[in-house]
């Protein structure tokens, strides 16, 4: 059995070992000190593509799949932890959706790309308490469609 990486995923362990280099580590110590979120980090992340991975391209994803999605973790990890963490909690969501949705959901949660995109890209869709806080706090700004599955 061949467990080498294919051409693509090589590239993507190549791009996310550089963005983890570049981006995250310059931050990562700062960010620990002062026990604080990722936020700049985690724009970038999303403005390179990285918080759609594992996520079909027709939903605005990156596309991939559960390998890729742990190249890039494990590359980050290696520079930022917290930026790591914070990029594996915010997949678990959407692929709930994909996985585990019924039709219905999957139908009336349709959204179109861009939407899809500003999504995954959002502020403030981290996971966790702080997204349920933030989702309490301000239910408007979470989509009309999406709240259907909720």
């Amino acid at each position: 059995m061949d467990f080498s990486l294919t051409k693509e995923q090589e590239m993507l362990k190549k791009l996310a070992a550089q963005f983890a280099e570049e981006e995250l580590e310059p931050v990562a110590a700062e960010i620990d000190a002062e026990h604080r979120f990722p936020t700049e980090n985690f724009a970038k992340m999303a403005k390179v593509g990285f918080t759609g991975i594992g996520v079909p391209e027709e939903f605005g994803g990156s596309g991939g799949g559960m390998l890729e999605k742990v190249i890039a973790v494990s590359e980050f990890a290696k520079k930022c932890m917290s930026s790591a963490a914070t990029l594996s909690i915010h997949l678990i969501a959407p692929h709930a959706i994909l996985d585990f949705g019924t039709k219905e959901q999957k139908e009336n949660s349709a959204m179109t790309k861009e939407e899809w995109k500003e999504y995954f890209s959002s502020h403030w869709y981290f996971g966790g308490v702080r997204q349920l806080e933030h989702i309490a706090m301000f239910p408007e700004e979470l989509p009309k469609r999406l709240i259907k599955m909720f």
